[in-house]
């Protein structure tokens, strides 16, 4: 919602505002320098069909994962897959179920192990995710009386379905007349050693031509387009070496007037099988294991990273299963954990997760924490049972510097039981009912040594789904009652004790229910009756008329709590209106939303509540897979603490400010994304340009004190990336992205410059790809005191050098072999007002070497 985005950008922003008021190190340089993925995001898609999502890590980073978070339009909260590597790019699928008109909102984040984070979109991915246009689906059946015929007619509709989203629904009769596809090698049913193999199809299209830039193939029902030498006259793809048995390409095309061309689709086989084994058995699983030897330099240090990992996804009978593991010789224990492992069955009737999960019960209770432990579902329909038990959070044991002297606290080991009952299928109707208990175990740590004092959480809560005319209409509700023990150390209070101190006569002993929750003084509620602790939210989604209608009101109580769900801000409550329009046969999106909401609105503490309200409107223009897709939105956030005089109290020396607590700004943000697969210069070209500003305009700025400077900002991010395939196995991304930084009134201002490029080629039929690549940044800025003098100042410039190879000398085995050079050099630093000396910033020569291996199952 728009509260939350708003938030993540003042959040970033500030942290961009507070690198330039501090000297910029090497370090802070290099994290810069390496927030780096590549994805061109998707912009269209056919309702029912997965997604498939491929990310590239640049610098070759190994992740502890890579996520691609989404949702439905209506939907309040994201969920995640993980996405599988290969080498340096990751790819997964946005399920099936979830891809519904009219839009699917969907964002990228990586974790890599020293807690780094990245995410696509880079500015407030939460508030601002990427949107890809969902079509409604069209049934269509077409028939063919020979046997041969029907089984490639099948095998046609399913990968059209996966792979031409663009074409996917088009009628027959709708196919252009002027042009064809040829299947030129091998021939249908034709016999070919996989050694041997090349497959290519030719475009006849008359005086008109064939857009190269909508040419797809797919090879066993995955797109293969990126491998294949793509021109307005032919596609040629070297697959590699094939498993035995037969085979299906699936060949897409449009004609420069944007008309389809009928498919080519058709079978072969890799000879190789034994006698009467022509036909093979598709293999039910897949997966990978890999290996990894790192060695970074940075500012002088030398880090050798050593990473073994795997993944495993398949089918047995009736269950799907998928499993991963990553062991990292990051793995501290100071820190919660590093080293993952999970593994997943499922079925119609039952799923069973072990390992490091992710449960969704209820979007104010348990959405998508990480337990370490099992999770489970009982699906029945009518009846079902969802459970979590494990670890939340691991014990880590403080650090001393001898017997006495603390340097780091710990943590307690925390362990989670939750457990949700619903009837309904959740198609239509659903009610769950849901409990959750998370106890810190005091055991693991003395008092003191801890990030703070033990604690116990016990949650009750219910949800509600109701949809009705296919889901044009669709009502969701939820609410939530947390108890929460901030102490536990001392155990539960007594009965006597409880009784007088609120001076009542409680009808139970608090001891009986430590096993429960552990009751006493610092339990919150004290008085459950407030409703301080009660949370809810109630969400209404309309679909008529060419309308997405959507309104709704939350509540969250400023003592609610739920160890479930960590990032969730409470005492806030507020409503949202959001409208939703289609035009020009759902090409064009217009939305128009307005949210009010009030933080802090129990005010329990002594700071005044804040009026959060905020306007947005946007439009999305996505004409089909041959044109731009372009998406601009626009939105207005006001803050208003109703405070408008600067607090004061009397001294010897007289009356003197003390505080400006006054808040009353408007943040005006503009962000235009703008996605295009083009042909030029017989050329395919896929670009992406990103143009982002943000203002904060503080309307106190000019009557702020010295001791209170001015809260306003300004930013602008441009971005600009351009790959191109090239009819020779070449291909090239480039980039050019500027960051523009200015806050309180001109004190501080900081600017970022990149250029990056990279450069792929292959050889041996796809089985050799060279790759080089350079990125420069410079920066530049300073802070400055009123008087003009400056206090810190950002010069460096980074130029970082890549080369590499990756080799694939069958479908098993892959070997990657890159390095880095990095010159940083700073010519920044640093003056002290009291000694009158400036004290420049150290300059480095960095490097990253590494060597990858790959097993394919």
């Amino acid at each position: 919602m728009g509260r939350i985005g708003s938030t993540g950008i003042r959040s970033l922003l500030s942290l961009l505002v507070g690198m330039s008021l501090a000297v910029q190190t090497a370090g802070e340089a290099r994290a810069q320098a390496f927030q780096w993925m590549e994805h061109f995001p998707v912009t269209h898609s056919m309702e029912g069909k997965p997604i498939k999502i491929s990310v590239r890590l640049r610098g070759g980073r190994t992740p502890v994962y890579v996520r691609v978070y989404f949702r439905r339009l209506h939907d309040q909260n994201y969920r995640h897959v993980e996405l599988r590597g290969s080498g340096d790019r990751y790819e997964g699928e946005i399920p099936a179920q979830f891809v519904k008109p009219p839009v699917v909102q969907y964002f990228v984040m990586a974790l890599f192990p020293n807690q780094k984070v990245e995410s696509l979109p880079e500015l407030n991915p939460y508030g601002r995710p990427y949107q890809i246009t969902i079509e409604e689906s069209k049934v269509q059946q077409k028939m063919t009386p020979e046997p041969q015929k029907q089984a490639l007619a099948r095998s046609d509709t399913s990968q059209k379905a996966a792979v031409g989203q663009g074409l996917a629904g088009v009628e027959a009769g709708e196919y252009s007349t002027a042009a064809e596809i040829q299947i030129l090698s091998p021939e249908p049913f034709d016999a070919v050693a996989a050694e041997e193999l090349v497959i290519a199809a030719g475009f006849v299209a008359g005086a008109e031509g064939i857009d190269s830039a909508s040419v797809r193939i797919s090879l066993d029902g995955e797109d293969m387009t990126e491998m294949a030498d793509i021109s307005a006259f032919l596609v040629t793809l070297s697959p590699g070496m094939l498993a035995p048995g037969d085979h299906t390409v699936v060949v897409w095309a449009r004609d420069v007037q944007g008309r389809p061309v009928e498919p080519a689709s058709w079978t072969f086989t890799i000879s190789g099988a034994a006698a009467g084994e022509a036909i093979t058995e598709e293999k039910s699983y897949e997966g990978r294991v890999f290996a990894e030897i790192r060695q970074e330099k940075f500012t002088g240090e030398i880090l050798d990273i050593k990473n073994l990992g795997a993944n495993l996804d398949g089918q047995a009978g009736p269950f799907t299963y998928s499993g991963m593991f990553l062991v990292t010789s990051l793995e501290d224990p100071r820190f919660q954990p590093r080293n993952r492992f999970t593994l997943n069955l499922s079925s119609k009737f039952l799923d069973l997760g072990v390992g490091d999960t992710y449960p969704y019960f209820n979007e104010l209770v348990m959405w998508g924490r990480r337990v370490r432990g099992i999770t489970g579902a009982l699906k029945f329909g009518l009846v079902n049972f969802q459970v979590a038990y494990g670890e939340t959070n691991r014990l880590v044991k403080p650090l001393y510097a001898g017997a006495d002297s603390l340097i780091e606290r710990g943590s307690y080991r925390q362990n989670l039981l939750a457990g949700r009952l619903s009837f309904g299928s959740g198609e239509n109707f659903q009610l769950g009912l849901l409990a959750l208990k998370a106890k810190d175990d005091d055991s693991t740590l003395k008092i003191g040594e801890g990030t703070s004092t033990p604690r116990d959480n016990l949650v009750a809560g219910a949800d509600l789904l109701l949809a009705l005319d296919a889901h044009r209409f669709e009502l969701k509700a939820s609410a939530a009652f947390s108890l929460v023990t901030n102490d536990i150390s001392q155990g539960p209070a007594t009965k006597a004790e409880i009784d007088s101190t609120f001076q009542v006569d409680i009808p139970f002993d608090p001891a009986q229910l430590k096993n429960i929750i552990v009751l006493n003084e610092s339990t919150v509620p004290l008085d459950p009756l407030g409703l301080t602790s009660l949370a809810y939210q109630v969400n209404l989604n309309l679909n008529y008329f060419g309308h997405f209608f959507q309104a709704g009101f939350k509540q969250i109580g400023p003592e609610y709590n739920s160890f479930g769900l960590t990032y969730l801000r409470g005492n806030i409550r507020g409503f949202y209106i959001n409208d939703r329009m289609a035009f020009f046969g759902n090409k064009v999106y217009t939305t128009i939303g307005f949210e009010k909401y009030t933080d802090n609105f129990g005010q329990e503490d002594d700071n005044p509540a804040i009026d959060l309200q905020t306007i947005n409107f946007s439009v999305l223009y996505n004409p089909g897979p041959n044109f731009p897709s372009i998406n601009i939105s626009l939105k207005n956030y006001l803050r208003n603490n109703g405070v408008d005089r600067i607090f004061t109290e009397p001294t010897t020396f007289g009356r003197i400010d003390t505080t400006d607590i006054r808040e009353l700004s408007l943040t005006r943000d503009l962000t235009v994304n703008l996605n295009y697969t083009f042909q030029a210069f017989n050329l395919k070209h896929d670009a992406s340009l990103s143009v982002i500003t943000s203002k904060l305009i503080d309307r106190y700025q000019d009557s702020r004190p010295t001791s209170s400077p001015s809260q306003d900002y300004v930013t602008a991010i441009q971005m600009l990336t351009l790959k191109t395939d090239f009819q020779r196995p070449l291909t090239t991304t480039l980039t050019y992205a500027t960051n523009r930084n200015e806050s309180t009134q001109g004190l501080s201002v900081i600017n970022f410059d990149l250029f990056a490029g990279r450069a792929d080629y292959r050889m041996f039929n796809n089985k050799l790809n060279l790759y080089g690549g350079v990125q420069f940044i410079n920066a530049g800025g300073s802070q400055s005191e009123p008087s003009g003098r400056v206090l810190a100042k950002v010069d460096y410039n980074q130029l970082s050098l890549q080369m590499g190879l990756s080799f694939q000398p069958n479908n098993r085995h892959l070997f990657m072999f890159d390095f880095e050079l990095i010159d940083y050099r700073d010519n920044g630093g640093t003056f002290d007002p009291a000694s009158g000396t400036f004290t420049n910033n150290p300059s480095y020569k960095n490097s990253v070497f590494r060597l990858f291996y790959e097993f394919r199952l």
